[in-house]
């Protein structure tokens, strides 16, 4: 699912996590938080992209489409709602080369979401604090889930990177 518990070698300063689960919900307007393409935009604070969740996949089906823009770098953010409640995980985005190559048209921004109940699932996570009801601007949510937005930074091998190149 995308999804990973990363050790710290030293705690954050400040420790901020979304207190609340909701459901995506068709139609809802949603964010995603990220670090995108970092060799053009960096790493110092995450890029936040907005739109609406497009389709929700019935269960058990893990996922759903959205309409903001998920990028290499997006992976493992989160997708929240305007109520600042945590609906998904952003997980992937349409190949549109594969897909102008394959039907010879160009398809608009549709990022894929895996569902915030799956957190609960594969982490048996069962703490879900309700926010009482409240709307958002979307730089308030930017800015008050900042610090829980990370960047994880691989490196691979080269001869790794090799070995799988001459497999494919």
């Amino acid at each position: 699912y995308d999804l990973a518990i990363l050790k710290l070698k030293k705690p954050y300063k400040e420790f901020i996590s979304a207190k609340s689960f909701s459901p995506a919900k068709e139609g809802e307007d949603v964010i995603s938080i990220g670090y995108p393409m970092t060799s053009q935009f960096g790493n110092d604070r995450p890029v936040i992209t907005s739109g609406i969740i497009s389709k929700v996949f019935p269960d058990p089906a893990p996922i759903f489409i959205t309409t903001t823009d998920i990028n290499a770098g997006n992976s493992g953010g989160p997708i929240f709602n305007l109520n600042g409640n945590l609906v998904g995980i952003s997980v992937a985005t349409l190949d549109k080369a594969r897909i102008l190559k394959e039907t010879g048209r160009i398809p608009t921004s549709m990022g894929i979401g895996i569902k915030s109940k799956m957190l609960k699932s594969v982490f048996n996570y069962t703490e879900s604090i309700p926010i009482k009801s409240a709307n958002y601007k979307k730089s308030e949510i930017y800015e008050q889930m900042l610090s829980s937005v990370v960047f994880v930074a691989v490196r691979i091998k080269p001869e790794y990177i090799t070995k799988k190149k001459k497999k494919n």
